[in-house]
Parts: structure tokens; sequence; C-alpha cells
């Protein structure tokens, strides 16, 4: 070999050396950056992070070694690349996860909120308001009351459009006064105009838009904290009847509380029909049906259920149609039993058929079914019962260990923006530490409340009859000791 082709390959030995001394410090950054995040997100358990600490140490001590000294020989520094390449993308992928999770307990525990629009309406044929700018120095009436948002919305009409503000009692009579020419301005919430149109369906074709105003309504932090891992608490899942993002309010469809019991590993499951009477403080002990308390914001929801059940809320987590839609997908489907054959039509076209007995279901179907109530005699009833058969199929299948491992991120990215809770991060990462010391094996209980049937005019349907369940205060007093009975136990 000539001098020139032993100077070239020195040249390109001390190169690779130059370069594995880089990539043993790129190593060790990874490691370290991999153990800090492991460290700031805390939802392994003691015995498992000592565990992934050592290792981390361990393979550190192998690689960098062989990576990082000059006088080591090629073929082990070649040897220490590769592995080490590998537990690169190793510690990238647990990176990318780790900042996942962080990413997403800080967006469902963000402070909830809601967004809410108003409408300033007039007449179809009135030239003389077009744009909000138009109204100064005229009246916007609407609707007497506290509803959330709205004494915001007036402070805007009041400062930024100079326009006066008054008030009716009911609505009805603030539509009608509209189309009649008893007053030339009204403003209304997006679900107000809604009812509106269930009164008067040519509502929209006789009034205009002249402007909207959106507003963002914080509720007051309503949680009764518990230490999440020794203590059983009650969670209440409020199921929001629309499909968009979870910052919109809506008919609270779905109500459940999940009482758990860590110490136990028992869970009980209260339905609660969503046409079921109940008062809201809120509005001076107004009756209406659970269902409504959903318009007027969670807290409004919450305190429904503690008065109705004197128990108490200490969590709440509010979803939507989608949230359903996406975990279920998330986790690869669910197994549900049905207790008759059924061909259900979706909103989307498609058609799904539920066979007597358990079938395994994807998002849409799964949604389809726990909303299904007209084939049904018992009608809300055993839509409840559906709903928990759902509910306790996630929760079965969610904590088991290889779904939390195979489906761990893609549970993430179906749950972020589509969930959101009063349960701070700690608690969250406590209970998710929790169920890693001991994983899975759940035993889940179920109950519903019911009632008689009747037609009533709530607040939310002044002037006209609505169908409300009547309380029955002797499953009231039951469902009330069951759950007191798992928080003891």
């Amino acid at each position: 070999m000539s001098r020139h082709s032993e100077r070239n390959n020195l040249g390109k030995t001390g190169f690779f050396k130059q370069f594995t001394q880089f990539w043993g410090a790129f190593f060790t950054l990874v490691s370290v950056a991999f153990v800090a995040i492991l460290v700031y997100l805390d939802v392994l358990p003691l015995k498992l992070m000592i565990g992934v600490f050592a290792i981390v140490a361990v393979l550190w001590i192998l690689m960098f070694p062989a990576l990082y000294l000059m006088k080591i020989r090629k073929s082990r520094k070649i040897i220490a690349f590769f592995f080490s390449t590998f537990m690169i993308f190793i510690y990238a992928t647990g990176i990318y996860y780790l900042t996942g999770t962080i990413s997403f307990l800080g967006g469902v525990t963000a402070g909830e909120y809601t967004e809410k629009t108003f409408e300033v309406l007039a007449r179809t044929d009135d030239v003389r308001y077009n744009k909000l700018k138009d109204i100064a120095d005229s009246t916007v009436y609407t609707l007497d009351g506290d509803f959330p948002g709205k004494k915001d919305v007036e402070e805007k009409l009041r400062k930024e459009y100079l326009a006066r503000v008054d008030y009716y009692n009911n609505l009805p009579d603030l539509g009608t006064d509209l189309l009649n020419r008893n007053c030339d301005l009204i403003m209304l919430s997006d679900r107000g105009k809604s009812e509106m149109l269930d009164i008067s369906p040519n509502f929209s074709n006789e009034t205009k838009i002249v402007g909207e105003i959106k507003v963002r309504i914080h509720p007051r932090d309503i949680a009764k904290r518990k230490d999440v891992t020794k203590e059983s608490y009650n969670i209440l899942i409020s199921g929001i009847d629309n499909d968009k993002k979870i910052n919109e309010n809506g008919r609270s469809d779905v109500n459940m509380i999940v009482t758990v019991n860590p110490v136990k590993k028992k869970v009980l499951l209260t339905s609660i029909p969503r046409d079921y009477r109940i008062y809201m403080k809120k509005f001076s002990g107004a009756s209406d049906k659970l269902t409504h308390t959903g318009i007027y914001g969670i807290d409004t929801t919450v305190e429904a259920v503690e008065d109705l059940l004197n128990v108490d809320i200490n969590y709440y987590v509010k979803v939507n149609y989608a949230t359903v839609r996406q975990v279920v997908d998330a986790i690869g489907g669910v197994e549900v039993y049905s207790d008759r054959h059924l061909l259900l039509d979706d909103e989307s076209g498609d058609t799904y058929e539920y066979r007597k007995g358990n079938n395994l279901l994807g998002g849409n179907q799964a949604l389809r079914f726990a909303r299904e109530r007209e084939s049904y005699e018992e009608g809300d009833i055993h839509r409840n019962e559906n709903q928990q058969a759902v509910m306790k199929a996630i929760i079965e299948k969610a904590t088991s260990s290889k779904t939390i491992l195979m489906n761990y991120g893609s549970i993430l990215r179906g749950l972020k923006g589509y969930m959101n809770t009063n349960i701070r991060e700690d608690e969250i990462r406590k209970i998710i530490k929790n169920e890693l010391t001991h994983i899975g094996g759940w035993d889940i209980e179920t109950q519903n409340l019911t009632g008689e049937g009747n037609s009533d005019v709530l607040y939310s349907t002044p002037g006209d009859y609505a169908y409300v369940m009547e309380q029955d205060e002797k499953v009231i007093d039951k469902a009330h000791s069951q759950i007191m009975k798992m928080i003891r136990n």
C-alpha cells in the first residue's frame, strides 16, 4: 500500500473517531433529555422509574466510552455507533410520547372555557340596521336573567356600540314583538335562536343578523378535591349534544356519575335520564330537565346533580359525540353486548347492524348505539344502559396493559380537543401512576335513575309544555345509598 493510501485511510479513521465523539455527546444529550422529561411527567411508579434509570445508565456506560474515547478500536466504535443510533431512536420516540402527554394534560385541564355567540337581529325589511355600528342610539332587547356571557355582551353593546339594553321576560314575546314591529332590535344566544326557530319556523326568513358578538365564559372552580389514590371520589361525565370542539355549550344528553374507589379498584356508574326533573340554584331554584342545564354551563349541571342525589361531585369530565368516536377508534374498538337485533340509520348515511349478543364496534357504531332510544319501549332508560355498556367497555379495554402500550399515542391524539376536565394535571398523573402500579382488574357496577313521564312548562321552555321525567324519591334514595356505600368501602 502506498503512503498516499495510508494517509487517506488514517484520515478517514480520524474523521470517523471525531464523528463518534460528537455522536457520543449527542447520545448523552438525548439520554439526559429522556430521563429529565420522564422525571418531569412523574407518572411512573418508583420501582419502574428506578428500573428505567438503571437501564439508561448502563447503556450510557457501555456506549459513551466506546464512542468518545479516541483509543478505542474502530470495530467497537462501529458497533457502539449502530447500537446508540437504535437507542437514540427509542429515546426520541419516548420523548415524543412524553411531550405529547404533557401537552395533552395541559390541554384538557387548562381552565375550561366555552365560547358563546350572541346575535343582534333585526327584521329583514329594516334597512336601517346592517352592521353593528348602525345600532348606536338604538335599544336592543334581550331576555332578562343571568345567562353565561350575557353581561359581557351587554357591556359591549353599551360601551363599544353605544346602544341601550332593555329586557323581556320570555322568549316567545321577545321574538313575536320583533316580527310585529313592537321593537326593532333583539339579541339572542345561538341556543336562544335555535329555540326561537322551534317556536316560529319562519323566524330566520323574517329576520337578519346585524352582527355577532363572541365571548369566552370561564366557570368558577367547583372541584371538591380528594387524594385520588387513597380516597373515593365522584366524577360527573357530561356529554354535550354536539360534534364540535369541546368549548361550546349544548344540551347535556349524557349524565353519568362515575364513583371511583381507588383502594378497592371498584367503579360505580350511575346514569341519570336526560329528561329528569331538576332544580337550578343559579336561577332561584327554577324547575327544568337535566339536559337543559348544559346550555347554561357545566357548573349548572354539577349543582343540579349534587342537589338531586345529595352527593358531592368532586370533578367533572366534559365530552361530546366526537369524544366517544375518537376514543373508541383510538383503542381499536370495543366489544359491547346488545340485548336485541338492531338496524340503525346514522347521520353519515350509513346503516349499522347490531346482532343480539356481543358486537365489536368502531367509533361511529359505538356512538350510534349509545344514542339510540327509539327502538326501546323504555326509551331513555334503556339508552342509559347502553351508554353504561359502552363506558364499561372503554374503561376495561383502555386500562388493559396491551391497549395502554400499543395505543397510548392514539388515545392522547384522539382525546385532544374533545375533552375538558377540572381534574388537575398532578391529580391525573397520580391516577396514571396508580393505575400503572396496579394495572387493570377494575370491578364495575351500574345503576340507573327512573321515574314517570309528565308534561310541564319548564324554565327553558317558557309558554310551552315539554316532556319531563318526574323524580322517584325511592329510586333516588337507593342510588344515593349505593354511591355512599361505594365511597365508604
